[in-house]
Order: C-alpha cells, then structure tokens, then sequence
C-alpha cells in the first residue's frame, strides 16, 4: 500500500494546535439525540443543560446567548459570525448555535424528524422491505473520496455501503475518480459516467462524501447541461468539502509546502484545487438544477468526542470556527437543499450504527421523491412531471418505514 494517504495527512496537519480545552462533562438532547459527551466552556454546557430547556434565563450566561442568538429564519449560517462566536466564547458553542441555525428552517426540521424516524424504525425492526422496494428502478451511485484505492480504511471507498446495497438488491455502483486528481478533473470524470447512464432509462441517487462533494458540484452546477441531468434525482452530500479548507492553504505554505511536495513527490493537484479562495469562488457560480434534491448530511463534533484521527486538524480549524475535522461547518452546506445535522460525530463519521444512519438517510431521500414529483422525464416506475418549485415539502409525522 502507498503511503501517500499518510503524507497527505502530514501535509494537513503541520503545525496543527494540540492544546486541550477545559472537559465539562454535559448530558441533553441536541438536534433531537440525546448526547453525553463534555464540553471546551460553561457557557456550552448551560445552552445544552439548561437554556434550550428554559432554565435559568435570567442568569448572566442566559444574556448573554440571547445577544449571540440571531434568528435568520430561513436556515442559513454565516461563517464569520460563527467564527467570532467560536473566538470569543467557545467552538463548541459556535458548533450548537450552527446546529440552530439549521434548524430555524421548518424543512430542514422536518427533514432531521423524517431521518430520526427512519433510524428509529430501522432499530426497532430491522426489515428493509420498504426500502428495496422505493429503491427499485434506481441507481444509487458513489463518488469516492480522496485516496480511497490507497486507503481503504478510511471507507472512502464506499465498500461496506455497497456490500449493504448488493446484500439488499438495491443496484448501486462507484464511479472510479482519479484518488488525488483535481476537483475539476473528477467533475469531468463524474459528468461523463452520467450522461453514459442518460439512456438507461434508470434515475439516478449521486452520493459524495468529503473531496468528491465540490466534484459533484462541479458537475452538475457546470460540466452538464440541465437536460444531461434529467436523471439525476437526488444529490447526498456527505461532509462535503465544498468551499474548500484552510488546511490545503496551509499545506501550501512554506514551510508545509515543501514537505507536502516532497512527501507526495509533487502531486499536489487535489489538495491545491481545495483552496478556499477559488473554491469557494467557484462555488459560488455554480447553478446545480432545481429538479435536484439535495441533502446535506454534516457531522458537527462536539470537543469530547472528536476522534483520535481527527482531533489534531479539528483544533487547528478552531481559530477559523466551527468544523468538522477536515472543513468549515458553515463550508459542508449546499444551499437549496436539506440539511440534516448529526451531533457528535467528525468528518470520519465514526459510528458503530453508521450503515443504518445511512440508510435512514437514503429512506428520507426516497420519502422526499415519492412527496414530491419532479420535472425530470425520469421516474421509477413511469414518466411524470411537474416543476419543482410548485411543490410543497411533505413529511411523514410518524415512521413510515414498516415495523
């Protein structure tokens, strides 16, 4: 096995902060979970424990939330406010108040109570009849994160998701990137291997995680016309690093730059095309079609249970604000979709349960689809059509994954 994966590693981590915080221990509900986990300040553990449930909200601490509280309305978050908060008072504040931003919007609520539903169901009774047969007629395709052939470990590769989905019977297949090419090099990857699947007759679910989250943005916000996309249903966007991290402008810094180069002897390409700047510029003039469902499903550590691969990275991000061990919270977001947060995991999305995360995740997505017919000629099970923006979103008040 190469050892790129851990040059690349090195690269992102020089330099990084290893000072440990204050560890209070708290216990709460967030984002509809409970968590039992500790806290980097005081003021982080009297949100969890005792402001979101009404307590206390005359104490000093109380006041001082209710100035850092700034409904948007609409889920929208603002890096640089986030940052400040993180600056000032605490990153994992700065990490609950994402969390509640995201959750002023009423869809991405709704969206969060479909997936916990799903998750439950799949719990209490782990039949996934329902599942297959929304499935049936799709394709569910997966762009691999970086060094996910050199790699394999980091799951990447989406290996045990595929296994989970053959076993099911659901089709599914990799789109095989290049491990370190540039974002804009896999998007051209990536826009091919879905106008070769425009005459299947098959729609299509794209699954990213991490670097390929900004390629499949790329290819569908501007490698492909709208009609090169008409079968393409939804986008899951796991942990994308979509406006790029400050780590890679770090790594390409002197004196981080030199190893980087020497260590991975010059091939820089995917980490150079994750810097902030024109990444984020980039993102920016992308136009993915409304026809799309996106979801964005972003893991928001809490500083007690950032796990050992992570942790370096996660605090030398702190000083940028909220993240999730490899980007910005405010960064994973793709605006125009759903947001579906999970407390207390990083960017690894180290879960025992992490498989029947995922499929509640997928079970939302086909909930959403079979909500809401889309414009595009493509359906399982027939040809259907109305636009997007004419319909409402629908949720399921209780779990309609069979028990």
């Amino acid at each position: 096995m190469t050892r790129t994966p851990a040059a690349l590693l090195l690269a992102l981590t020089l330099a990084a902060c290893r000072t440990a915080g204050p560890a209070i221990p708290v216990e709460g509900v967030v984002a509809g979970q409970r968590v039992r986990t500790t806290l980097d300040s005081e003021i982080a553990r009297y949100y969890v424990e005792e402001y979101t449930r009404g307590a206390g909200r005359d104490a000093p601490l109380a006041r001082i939330l209710d100035r850092l509280r700034r409904p948007s309305g609409d889920g929208t978050v603002d890096r640089a406010e986030l940052r400040q908060v993180a600056r000032d008072h605490s990153p994992d504040l700065a990490a609950l108040l994402f969390i509640e931003r995201v959750r002023e919007s009423a869809t991405n609520r709704r969206a969060q109570e479909s997936y916990l539903a799903h998750l439950e169901a799949l719990r209490r009774e782990p039949r996934r009849e329902w599942l297959v047969r929304q499935a049936r007629g799709f394709e569910i395709l997966f762009a691999p994160g970086w060094f996910y052939r050199s790699d394999p470990e980091t799951g990447a590769d989406f290996r045990a998701q595929r296994d989970l989905l053959d076993r099911l019977g659901i089709p599914n297949a990799l789109v095989e990137t290049g491990e370190n090419d540039s974002v804009e090099s896999n998007a051209d990857v990536l826009a091919a291997a879905l106008r070769d699947r425009r005459g299947s007759g098959r729609p299509v679910i794209l699954v990213s995680t991490s670097k390929s989250g900004p390629e499949v943005a790329l290819a569908l916000g501007d490698r492909l016309r709208p009609e090169e996309t008409a079968h393409v249903r939804a986008w899951v966007n796991l942990g994308g690093i979509l406006r790029g991290t400050p780590l890679a402008d770090a790594a390409l810094r002197l004196p981080a730059g030199l190893v980087a180069g020497f260590a991975m002897r010059g091939r820089l390409a995917g980490i150079a095309s994750l810097r902030t700047g024109p990444r984020r510029a980039r993102f920016e003039r992308l136009r993915i079609p409304p026809e799309i469902l996106v979801v964005n499903y972003v893991a928001v550590p809490l500083s007690g249970g950032v796990t050992p691969g992570a942790r370096s990275r996660y605090r030398r991000l702190v000083r940028h604000g909220p993240n999730d061990g490899l980007t910005l919270l405010a960064d994973a977001i793709a605006p125009g979709g759903l947001t579906i947060v999970e407390p207390g995991l990083d960017h690894f999305f180290a879960a025992p349960d992490i498989l029947d995360r995922g499929l509640a995740v997928l079970a939302m997505v086909f909930s959403e689809l079979e909500s809401q017919p889309s414009s595009s000629a493509y359906r399982a099970g027939g040809r259907r059509g109305r636009s997007r923006a004419s319909r409402r979103v629908r949720y399921p008040k209780v779990p309609i994954l069979p028990g």
